[in-house]
């Protein structure tokens, strides 16, 4: 039998958090940029707007990965070495390809577990760090605060990256991501509301693939 990993630890995941996490999500829904993850379905689409809201209302990125390894929710993923393989942060990265040879798991009777365990647990722990980042990010602003706090949330993060100084003319002007270091909120929300998609060539805590979440100020 093969285990699910546990959640990520989210330092400052509580209600208040929760709550902002919601408006965010809410915003997005109203506005009609929510971003569905490319192995769904449409049927895995329409599951997922609720197993989302679920998981940021009570739960965490296990519970949403256990909610979407199901028959017919997930494309059935057949990626190259390169797209599989190691990324310089030890998994894969932020986005990778997929072939819809087989769209639905369910009609085609295969059975969901084609689509690799690590796969669906990264692709709901990225959502969902994506999501308590931005209610992170939210909550300290609504606040009067300015900054958040980067910390490591995977054991494979890569802290040897950098991103542009929030307001410097000078792109070669940037800041190391580290652990324990400050950023601002108000850039950061920006950057994650982002869809995941697009390139940004920034390296920041909360995206997609990181490895790095905030957490409130110390």
């Amino acid at each position: 039998m093969v285990t699910r990993r546990i959640g990520n630890a989210y330092d400052s995941l509580d209600e208040e958090t929760r709550r902002w996490m919601l408006v965010e999500l809410d915003e997005d829904e109203q506005g009609g940029v929510l971003y569905y993850p490319p192995l769904l379905t449409d049927r895995g689409r329409e599951e997922y707007r609720w197993l989302l809201r679920e998981a940021l209302k009570h739960h965490d990125d296990a519970w949403l990965a256990h909610g979407l390894d199901k028959p017919g929710l997930l494309r059935i993923e057949l990626a190259d070495s390169e797209t599989m393989g190691m990324s310089q942060r030890g998994r894969r990265g932020p986005r990778w390809r997929t072939r819809i040879e087989q769209p639905n798991a369910e009609a085609m009777g295969t059975s969901p577990a084609e689509v690799p365990m690590s796969v669906i647990d990264d692709m709901a722990a990225d959502e969902f760090n994506r999501y308590y980042s931005r209610g992170v990010c939210r909550r300290v602003l609504e606040s009067g605060l300015g900054q958040v706090e980067i910390y490591k949330i995977e054991a494979g993060a890569n802290l040897h990256l950098s991103y542009p100084v929030p307001g410097s003319e000078n792109a070669d002007h940037a800041r190391e991501v580290e652990a324990g270091r400050d950023i601002d909120a108000d850039y950061l929300l920006g950057k994650l509301r982002r869809n995941p998609e697009e390139e940004t060539g920034e390296a920041l805590p909360g995206a997609p693939g990181s490895g790095l979440s905030v957490r409130l100020p110390a």
